[in-house]
């Protein structure tokens, strides 16, 4: 009888192994027969609902499509057809994601997730934004949405993407709603989220504070260094500085837990959704013409966002004809999809980037609640009630769930999402340690979160009044409604005019420090305001001749208001400012050299350990050999250098065995990036052989730098070997530093198979997270790249048409399209394409003409 048993589970084994094997054979195939099904019509005529006139568009042979309309309202109205014949099935995806429904489309496994984002209350904070939106705002929006309900309207999901035909195998009743107005705020507040702002630091500055002292934690998050460039080094306005405040007190006991548990929850949230990838960032600079061999502007941008396909990023041009009252629209950049205009580029005048501010705009405060009754919360000025409401979540394939969320007059009450946890446990830590860090969450106090992005933004009207304006005191005056995400914004004219904005909503802190979470119960960490406008630096025609914005500190030592702690140190913004001033050395500027600045791999990092490295006195054969091969190494991130991958290895395993009092391999498991707070923290430890950093935890006797370098360049050498052979000229840095783009839902189901049509790649890349081709990696993971930027463009505005891009992606969303890798091709090779304007030059190249003629009957109003 046990034999039998026996023999049906070995059976039961073998065909459930078949099964498995056939699906992860047969699914990507039948994707694949799936997806032409999605692929739009792109050229001959069709017949469109809700159109004012005939609208043009062109795509040219990098499917960039050129659109052409007489009206606004036909100019967003195509826009947004356009995004959705090429991208719905993103845009779709995006808004799930904003609102806390990705359990709607993707079943229980994200319910966690959403009730965090739904805790947000976007929704209701867009619904407040489009009240206050102006009649032309409003227009726009709607002509938009009215383009992308014009385009998925009575259409077969399947027909939109080969994402819903998938979706249809498990969720069969699916079916996408009508694109809305708010979908569109909303993609606004994710943009948000995703450039975010210091809330990892914060998390994990409170973290180590449980085991470091206060001045170890100093030493890990040092102050922005007097030696690396500012943006804006002067900018008077007359007040005084006010002096950071020492290190709060210790928190009560509960306290403690409480933030523990939730600042996990958090940092294990923010590794899958960002805000940021660690060392992100982005570059964006402009050069006068004094200093080009054009005599005009030359404005260089690539933003850094995690790599993924489709792109974050839809090229496009928009043209009015004519130009005028009823259409004054024209412009030429990068859009996101489900946005109408664009984000950055050109509009035939003016051109505009931007790179990350990076501002401190998030603070987790630390609630104490009313021991005898659990409704309140404790403020300075007393108890007050809790706001609550009830949410519900359409769950996929399971039932619904309705929760409770609860606000402060700080924001929401995350620490109940963190509470949804303690069921199941943490997905990352073992069982003793979710004992030891405090599960379930102490009722006496709750974590929530304040942040700019959960109150009404007027981000839309700054995006549409810089593709109107047609000088910089317009462009100035629309920027003043950026505030929310905070950004660097570089800037040029025809007129021959450069500058550089910080704009945004940077709150104002009464004790002005938000490095580490507030005591809600106090006023010291209150938000009291908003820095005035009129003190938000800025600056026009430096005698410089150029600006450089890359995530580094953009006010003066003496700013009265604090900004923010975590700047990017400055490392690419120095590389960036002494390769301009060689080049002016030598010759005028031109685009070739702002595409040859843009590829720049030289590693920031090595400049700071090379003379450490090279004159140890090499302790075994390893340590000889790496020495040797790092000697004639010129600091260049080349794909096909082994002496890079060696740097990259060795610069690992510094920090990992430097500071080991870092818990990162005990829970909780703090990550060392390796990002340039890193270079910094180096920079300032290794004149000092002895400094206590140095020895390490585990050993009996006290370690010196020396020692820990050698120790670094053996390991680094006897993990190379064992991953890549004894024979170093085999080695090549693109071997471990490769690209792999995936989508970021379907794309990652490996274990179906669906990678294989929903990811590109691997490719070997150049470059590093401290270069300014900056392809970023984590010393906590693998050397695979993360993120990096994610496009590319270099505007010439004495001529439009020599302006040149790149993308990380194809245009097309769908998988198999002509479209959909096209671009990455280029991408991996550093290759760019032009950034065409006029229409001698698009008619010349265009590949494709669609033309949508009017129907008659009118298109249901979006809003309605």
């Amino acid at each position: 009888m046990m034999r039998k048993v026996r023999g049906g589970l070995v059976w039961l084994v073998l065909l459930a192994a078949a099964g498995y094997a056939a699906v992860y054979g047969l699914l990507p195939v039948w994707a694949r027969r799936q997806a032409p099904r999605a692929y739009p019509q792109t050229q001959g005529t069709l017949w469109v609902r809700g159109l004012d006139a005939t609208v043009d568009i062109w795509r040219d042979p990098w499917g960039v499509a050129h659109i052409y309309a007489q009206t606004t309202h036909d100019l967003f109205f195509a826009q947004g057809y356009v995004h959705a014949q090429e991208r719905f099935w993103q845009m779709d995806v995006r808004r799930h994601f904003a609102r806390g429904a990705l359990s709607e489309m993707f079943g229980p496994a994200f319910v966690r997730d959403d009730r965090f984002f739904r805790s947000l209350g976007w929704e209701r904070v867009v619904q407040q934004e489009w009240a206050q939106l102006t009649p032309e705002e409003q227009d726009v929006l709607r002509a938009y949405a009215a383009g992308v309900n014009a385009y998925i309207e009575g259409r077969d999901p399947r027909a939109l993407g080969v994402g819903y035909a998938l979706l249809g195998l498990v969720h069969p009743h699916y079916r996408p709603e009508p694109w809305t107005p708010q979908d569109s705020l909303l993609w606004l507040k994710l943009m948000a989220w995703f450039m975010g702002s210091n809330l990892a630091q914060e998390i994990e500055r409170a973290l180590l504070l449980r085991g470091l002292t206060p001045e170890q934690v100093a030493e890990l998050y040092p102050p922005y260094p007097s030696d690396l460039p500012v943006i804006v080094p002067e900018f008077p306005i007359g007040r005084p500085v006010v002096p950071l405040p020492p290190p709060p007190d210790a928190l009560p006991t509960d306290a403690a837990e409480a933030l523990t548990t939730t600042a996990l929850a958090l940092l294990d949230l923010t590794r899958r959704y960002g805000p940021l990838f660690p060392g992100g960032g982005s570059n964006a600079w402009v050069v006068s013409g004094q200093h080009t061999a054009s005599g005009a502007p030359l404005l260089a941008a690539d933003p850094h966002l995690v790599y993924e396909i489709p792109s974050v990023w839809y090229q496009v041009t928009l043209h009015c004809r004519p130009v005028g009252p009823n259409c004054p629209y024209q412009m030429a950049g990068f859009s996101f999809p489900g946005l109408p205009g664009i984000v950055m580029g050109h509009n035939g005048t003016v051109a505009w980037a931007y790179s990350n501010l990076i501002p401190d705009v998030m603070d987790l405060v630390i609630e104490a609640v009313d021991p005898h009754d659990p409704k309140r919360y404790r403020t300075p000025t007393g108890w007050a009630a809790f706001t609550t409401w009830q949410e519900t979540l359409t769950v996929a394939g399971g039932p619904d769930v309705t929760f409770t969320v609860r606000w402060t007059r700080n924001g929401p009450v995350i620490s109940d999402w963190a509470r949804t946890f303690q069921d199941q446990g943490w997905p990352w830590a073992r069982k003793s340690f979710r004992d030891r860090v405090g599960i379930p969450i102490p009722e006496a106090y709750a974590i929530s979160l304040r942040w700019t992005a959960l109150k009404p933004t007027t981000a839309l009207r700054a995006v549409l009044g810089f593709t109107r304006a047609q000088n910089w005191d317009e462009f100035r005056a629309a920027a003043r409604w950026f505030d929310t995400p905070a950004q660097n914004i570089v800037y040029a004219d025809v007129h021959g005019t450069i500058a550089y904005q910080m704009p945004g909503r940077i709150p104002v802190r009464r004790n002005n420090d938000g490095r580490l979470p507030a005591q809600g119960w106090t006023r010291e960490q209150e938000w009291v305001g908003y820095i005035p406008w009129e003190h938000l630096p800025y600056r026009v025609n430096p005698p410089e001749g150029y600006i450089v914005t890359a995530n580094h500190r953009a006010t003066p030592f003496d700013y009265p208001y604090y900004v923010a702690w975590d700047w990017a140190y400055g490392f690419r913004a120095q590389r960036i400012e002494q390769a301009l001033q060689a080049r002016l050395r030598d010759h005028p500027l031109t685009v070739a050299d702002m595409i040859a600045l843009q590829l720049d791999a030289t590693s920031t990092k090595w400049p700071i350990l090379r003379p450490y490295l090279l004159a140890l006195q090499p302790s075994n054969a390893h340590v000889a050999r790496a020495q040797a091969l790092l000697r004639a190494w010129d600091g260049r991130m080349d794909a096909d250098d082994p002496a890079a991958l060696l740097f990259a290895a060795t610069w690992k395993h510094v920090l990992y065995l430097t500071f080991d009092e870092i818990p990162w391999e005990e829970e909780p498991r703090l990550r060392i990036h390796g990002g340039n707070r890193w270079q910094e923290v180096l920079r300032r430890v290794l004149p000092k052989p002895d400094d206590p950093w140095w020895d390490r935890v585990d050993t009996a006797p006290r370690e010196t730098r020396d020692e820990i370098l050698a120790l670094a360049l053996d390991q680094a050498m006897l993990e190379l070997e064992r991953a890549w052979g004894p024979d170093t000229s085999q080695w090549a840095w693109g071997r471990a530093h490769t690209l792999t783009l995936r989508e970021p839902s379907l794309g990652r189901m490996t274990a179906l198979g669906l990678d294989r049509v929903f990811a590109l790649g691997p490719y070997p890349m150049p470059g590093d997270t401290a270069a300014i081709h900056a392809q970023v990696w984590d010393t906590a993971g693998t050397y695979e790249v993360l993120g990096g930027p994610t496009m590319r463009m270099v505007l010439d505005l004495s001529q439009w048409d020599r302006s040149v891009s790149a993308q990380s992606t194809g245009q097309s969303g769908h998988p198999g399209h002509p479209h959909y890798a096209d671009l990455a091709q280029l991408w991996a090779r550093s290759a760019y394409y032009p950034m065409l304007w006029s229409d001698a030059a698009i008619q010349r190249v265009a590949r494709e003409h669609l033309r949508l003629v009017p129907r008659r009957g009118a298109i249901a109003d979006p809003q309605k």
